[in-house]
């Protein structure tokens, strides 16, 4: 009979797996969802797969109350929610606001839920961790088919679809991030069908920390590798907010003790790890500013200076989109709510940095509430940290997404949310159980 619900639990946690996993799917793979055939079942997919792990989570939400770190972090979220629902109320176009809201509503549902079945099934965790580090390889064969078979030489059109793909029928994923400066041969950035190389960088950078932290266990040398391949990839996509990301989440390792009594052991980390995390964290901080007076092609390659418009402005006109959010907070503390968003974004009004769009979704209130909770998260999940290298590993995961999505993002998409659900919840053995 043990042999019996270890095998249903075994099935439970690769289901749920799977689920959360095509969840997160749904948010990073823009460009190969983007197709008209496909939206109907994406809607589906973000709006249902929340509410079933919701329903599949209903019977242990008592669990919640048990993880007291995920509970704070969940009465942010809600709070946030709340507010922003009033901003949304508000302001422009209310109807579609809403509507909009209630999209970002079943991501916490998706938290929630996420909190409550790594708690009572302590084998999803790890599952969902590979499912993660196997879609990086995917990705990572997927970039080695594009540059040594030159297809992003000879880009191909899908019907339905704004973007030329590289490969038969795009297997190869987008080739709009290949450029080449003179002198240079193509520079092939690592992008996938992400919509953005940062937000590819993000996803291969967390990949490469579960992998590590999968390493803690079984299969060493195989998730040792995994976690240098998708390492390797996130680097390539040579986004500074990747360089950046990357170089603080080996600065926040490096300064974990993440269970070791071995003070030579951590001497050694910060020894190695913090210069080098310095190091990537100044080159994608102000390498654009430096390369841009600097006659060198391969570093203005690497940091970004490609074009004489970059030259003129290094921040590819970020400060101006920033500055632009901060006027309209001033004008409108409450926030212009979920309404304005799609106007906007077609118009490319807005800034695409997580803090400044909450600032003009939410208003003022709305990003002292995500601060707070973004930091929460920081803190709680690094005292957990505190006990082993392998939860050292999903602080650092997270770490990269957070950073990242500084730049690109909504930190609330489900890959942080996964992330964040990992580096807050305590899961227990067997005999813990109910």
């Amino acid at each position: 009979m043990p042999d019996g619900r270890q095998a249903a639990s075994a099935a439970q946690c690769q289901l749920v797996a799977a689920l959360a996993f095509a969840y997160i799917l749904l948010f990073e793979l823009v460009f190969f969802f983007h197709s008209a055939p496909w939206t109907p079942l994406v809607l589906a997919g973000k709006v249902g797969l929340p509410l079933v792990l919701l329903i599949a989570a209903a019977p242990r939400l008592r669990e919640l109350m048990a993880q007291r770190h995920a509970l704070v972090y969940t009465l942010l979220l809600l709070a946030l929610m709340a507010w922003a629902l009033v901003a949304t109320l508000l302001g422009r176009s209310p109807m579609e606001g809403v509507a909009e809201w209630l999209k970002h509503v079943t991501r916490v549902c998706y938290f929630v839920a996420l909190v409550v079945l790594f708690r009572s099934l302590p084998g999803l965790l790890p599952r969902l961790s590979a499912f993660i580090v196997v879609w990086g390889l995917i990705s990572v064969v997927q970039y080695v088919g594009m540059v040594t078979t030159g297809a992003f030489d000879r880009p191909v059109f899908i019907a339905g679809l704004p973007v030329p793909f590289g490969g038969p029928l795009g297997v190869f994923g987008v080739t709009v991030s290949v450029f080449q400066l003179p002198g240079l041969p193509a520079i092939v950035r690592f992008h996938g069908w992400w919509n953005e190389p940062a937000n590819a960088s993000a996803f291969m950078l967390a990949a490469a920390f579960l992998a590590s932290s999968l390493a803690q266990g079984r299969r060493r040398t195989l998730w040792r590798l995994a976690a240098l391949l998708c390492g390797a990839a996130g680097l390539l996509s040579l986004s500074n907010a990747g360089f950046v990301a990357f170089g603080s989440a080996l600065a926040l390792g490096a300064m974990l003790p993440g269970g070791s009594r071995s003070s030579t052991r951590r001497v050694t980390r910060l020894v190695v790890a913090l210069p080098v995390a310095v190091g990537l964290v100044v080159l994608g901080a102000t390498g654009r500013w430096f390369a841009r007076n600097v006659d060198n092609l391969w570093l203005r390659a690497i940091t970004g200076v490609r074009t004489e418009s970059v030259v003129l402005d290094p921040t590819s006109g970020r400060l101006a989109l920033g500055a632009g959010a901060l006027r309209g907070a001033s004008a409108n503390p409450v926030g212009e709510g979920f309404g304005y968003m799609a106007e906007a974004l077609e118009g490319g009004q807005l800034s695409a940095s997580a803090p400044l769009l909450w600032l003009t979704f939410a208003g003022v209130p709305g990003l002292v509430m995500l601060l707070v909770a973004v930091g929460y998260v920081l803190v709680a999940g690094a005292s957990s940290a505190s006990r082993s290298r392998e939860r050292v590993r999903l602080v650092q995961a997270w770490t990269c997404v957070v950073v990242v999505q500084l730049n690109y993002g909504l930190w609330m998409n489900p890959l942080f949310l996964t992330l964040a659900a990992a580096a807050l919840t305590e899961t227990m053995d067997s005999s813990q159980r109910r």
